[in-house]
């Protein structure tokens, strides 16, 4: 019956549009209540080949959201969708040819179900145009990005009914984006729903709490959507650019601070290119994951947090909303241009937009590297899985799953930085002359050449090869510096530096070598080859010579990118605990010693002053398999007296240790580890120690079994479990090795009340959400953005048998708490914890209390 109405509509309201494009004449109704977009699609199809075609190919966007990918991180799936995954799908349900007849169709299982192909009776003849009716039925998922609702906000870059694949000289392409296409759309929705798409539309029925409207737009790639509830719109005419921007009511502090930003990035864009034709913009609210903005036809979305962020970024966030403004400027400017020139260009004009606004700025890398020191900083700066890595830095990063529907479904491309890889190679004395031509054309002085033309025309060479390898795949090439030759000739000195490429494809790759004296020289390296050799003769001895300075190659070993070697030097496990049973003021401190991009070496000095003592440590650990660490050390270390002694006991110690973590993690240090959770499930520890102070020499040899898995139902909705053993033997601190209690152990009990040689621990604990984005800015220094409620009951014992599996003597606890889910800066993740736990029979009259614990971190 439903099939039957939209079928209908079709005679009575839709005539067909010009064939010369791909067109669609979708008649559609948006439920709210189910998040789905029903509808009936009449598609025209131009077969512009020479020959006949016997099957046609219909993308099926959706479908990529519809199971969950198991090589991802739950972490992802955590960030991606705010409750749980759901998935998202496109069904088709009927296809129909001209007259009316059943057209099969069946997936083509090589792409997952997101292409599927339509069997024609007949073939299409060439140059013969031909239409078709598809009936689908669309599911959103409640996620973040640019497919998917979350609470009263909608947000569909485009794919939201089937579309065709690339078709072009008798070929079907699945890797390039949707075809140039016309659209006639005609949608219902409740009243209350404000709907905005890619051009601007006309109410045309309203019939109780139903609306009715009609969208037409032609020339376009995907028709984009937003739907919302409480939209404030803002309107901005500068020159020929008519721009309506909608914001979140709640958002209108942060709105006003992207007003201040939309009309001077507009007139600057307008001063710097040249006349525009009229335009239509949107720019719009979305609740996204993996970027700042997202592009979609003629909308472009922002982050709802686009300035919720320590102001010191807002430059920087700042420009990627111009360069998202700048690029459909420019896809206007240029409407047959490719994407990857238009967003190069695009980048091109949002820096010199920021310097004009700001004054000359500064990259946000030499920013940190003075703070490179706190662990936060270090990650930011050193991690390549940083959420918004690529808001920021300007190397090559992937995002963990493409949804931006032009790319989805083909490998992640340079884009961009094909300008920088083509300047590199080409010099700037024949590349910046290209780009300003290119710039320059006049669109009533003649045809716009493509920029790929004016590069040939330019430089006289033929870079359409590499640059298609650039957009095609990103393969990973790995440069290193081989040897570095110092020679001293008559009062000069000659410098041989050797390097080395692994890895299919070609990269450009910057050199720089600096001098005694402060001087830099640049030089550059097609790439070509497998070994390159480069000689220099200087006035002043070579000091360090560095591959790849801005990371802008696909290069996943940068530790051999620069001799000599550089360190870097981190304030680790700086930690400052107050515990409101004992009233004792606890402390660690710690440096940090590792060679840059070395994951496999390091050295640790740390300070400790807790309640069982002072602890001074220096230690070094080698990697020597994945999973596999070595550490020695030297340890100085002062236990307090404790309520089964009243003497101090100290010692100097040597220690020798072997651990082995599952899964494998990338090295974080302590203070990371602890503010993301981000500890292995499975970590054994092998420990000796040997006393060389004082008249006695004792030893000790230990054992830890730290075992945590943590069983998730949705997001922030999960089991976690611990069970932690400890064994040992020798004399040194024999009483002393192991304490039950503690905000990351028995949390019922301060730390010092039950001390042993072996040690047993059992934890169980209930995490539920409390509070779903909480959208609280914290003076742009954290962003909370979920709160978790916890139940958990801890039972264990710690003694001198080495039988610690004794339910009778066990100890237990239980209590509650509630954890903060926040972005440190507005980008970085960290979780604050905040407990409260009482023990079970307490035999010591003291403990039978409540326990107060503020921390970072899960427990477990």
């Amino acid at each position: 019956m439903i099939f039957t109405s939209f079928f209908l509509l079709f005679f009575l309201f839709v005539q067909p549009l010009s064939a010369e494009t791909p067109t669609y004449d979708i008649v559609a109704h948006y439920d709210e209540l189910s998040h789905e977009i029903e509808g009936t699609e009449a598609l025209t199809f131009t077969n512009d080949s020479e020959t006949p075609i016997s099957e046609l190919y219909l993308f099926l966007y959706p479908n990529h959201f519809a199971k969950r990918d198991a090589d991802i991180d739950s972490a992802y799936y955590r960030k991606a969708y705010p409750v749980a995954f759901n998935p998202g799908s496109l069904k088709v349900t009927s296809i129909k040819g001209p007259a009316g007849e059943a057209l099969p169709f069946s997936p083509l299982s090589s792409h997952d179900d997101t292409v599927m192909v339509v069997h024609l009776p007949e073939p299409v003849p060439a140059k013969t145009r031909f239409r078709f009716l598809v009936h689908f039925v669309t599911r959103l998922p409640e996620k973040f990005g640019v497919f998917g609702y979350f609470e009263d906000l909608t947000s569909i870059q485009g794919g939201w009914h089937p579309y065709l694949a690339h078709f072009e000289n008798g070929t079907w392409s699945f890797n390039r984006p949707p075809p140039k296409s016309n659209f006639r759309i005609r949608i219902s929705l409740k009243t209350n729903r404000h709907l905005v798409g890619s051009s601007p539309k006309a109410v045309i029925t309203v019939q109780k709490d139903l609306q009715t409207v009609l969208m037409e737009a032609q020339n376009i790639p995907f028709y984009s959507l937003s739907i919302g509830h409480h939209f404030k719109r803002s309107e901005y005419q500068v020159g020929p650019i008519h721009l309506n921007a909608y914001s979140l009511k709640k958002n209108k502090s942060y709105a006003q601070q992207i007003e201040k930003i939309i009309e001077p990035a507009l007139a600057f864009f307008l001063k710097h290119t040249g006349p525009l034709p009229p335009v239509d913009l949107i720019i719009t609210e979305a609740y996204l994951h993996q970027d700042l903005i997202a592009t979609g036809s003629n909308i472009l979305y922002l982050n709802n947090r686009l300035f919720k962020v320590f102001p010191a970024l807002k430059r920087f966030h700042a420009m990627r909303l111009a360069s998202g403004l700048f690029q459909l400027l420019w896809k206007h400017k240029r409407p047959d241009e490719e994407d990857w020139v238009i967003e190069a260009l695009a980048r091109r004009d949002a820096d010199g937009f920021i310097n004009a606004l700001y004054g000359e700025t500064t990259s946000l890398s030499k920013w940190l590297k003075p703070l490179a020191f706190i662990p936060v900083i270090d990650q930011i700066l050193y991690s390549s899985t940083l959420p918004l890595r690529q808001v920021y830095f300007r190397e090559a990063v992937r995002p963990l799953v493409s949804e931006d529907i032009r790319f989805y479904n083909r490998p992640a491309s340079e884009n961009a930085n094909i300008f920088w890889k083509l300047e590199t190679l080409m010099g700037s004395l024949v590349f910046e002359p290209a780009v300003a031509r290119y710039r320059n054309q006049d669109e009533e002085s003649g045809p716009i050449l493509p920029f790929r033309r004016i590069l040939l025309e330019s430089s006289q060479a033929d870079m359409n090869r590499l640059i298609d390898q650039w957009l095609s795949t990103q393969t990973d090439i790995d440069f290193s510096i081989k040897d570095v030759q110092h020679k001293e000739i008559d009062g000069a000195y000659q410098t041989e530096v050797s390097i080395e490429k692994k890895g299919e494809g070609i990269e450009p790759l910057q050199i720089v070598a600096r001098q005694k004296n402060g001087q830099e020289i640049p030089a550059t390296w097609d790439g070509s080859t497998a070994q390159h050799r480069l000689i220099l003769n200087t006035a002043s001895p070579i000091k360090t010579v560095e591959l790849d300075p801005n990371k802008l190659t696909n290069d996943p070993n940068r530790k051999d990118n620069r001799l000599p070697r550089d360190w870097k030097v981190l304030v680790d496990n700086l930690n400052l605990n107050y515990d409101f049973q004992t009233k004792e003021l606890s402390y660690q401190a710690g440096l940090f010693f590792q060679y840059l991009y070395d994951t496999e070496n390091w050295v640790r000095f740390l300070f400790a002053h807790e309640d069982t003592g002072d602890l001074s440590h220096i230690a070094y650990t080698r990697t020597l398999k994945k999973n596999h660490l070595l550490t020695t050390g030297l340890t100085f270390e002062t236990l307090e007296p404790s309520r089964n002694n009243n003497f101090n006991e100290e010692a100097g110690y040597l220690s020798l240790g072997y651990t082995f973590i599952f899964p494998d993690l990338p090295l974080l240090t302590e203070s990371a580890r602890r503010l993301t959770n981000a500890f292995p499930v499975f970590n054994v520890s092998l420990e000796y120690n040997q006393q060389f102070t004082g008249d006695r020499y004792d030893h000790a040899f230990s054992l830890l079994l730290d075992f945590r898995r943590t069983h998730a139902f949705t997001n922030y909705h999960e089991i976690g479990t611990r069970i932690l053993v400890g064994q040992s033997i020798g004399n040194l601190f024999e009483n002393r090795r192991f304490s039950l209690g503690g905000t990351n152990a028995m949390r019922g009990y301060s730390p010092l009340i039950f001390e042993g040689e072996n040690l047993s621990l059992f934890s169980l604990e209930y995490r539920f959400p409390l509070f779903y984005e909480t959208d609280i800015n914290l003076f742009g220094l954290a962003h909370t953005h979920t709160w978790q409620g916890a139940f958990f009951a801890d039972a264990g014992m710690v003694g001198s048998s080495h039988d610690v599996f004794q339910p009778k003597v066990f100890q237990s606890d239980f209590g509650g708490g509630i954890r903060f889910f926040m972005d440190l800066f507005g980008v970085y993740p960290a979780i604050i914890r905040f407990d409260i736990a009482l023990p079970i029979d307490s035999p010591i009259e003291s403990e039978d209390k409540l326990h107060y614990y503020l921390n970072a971190g899960q427990s477990f």
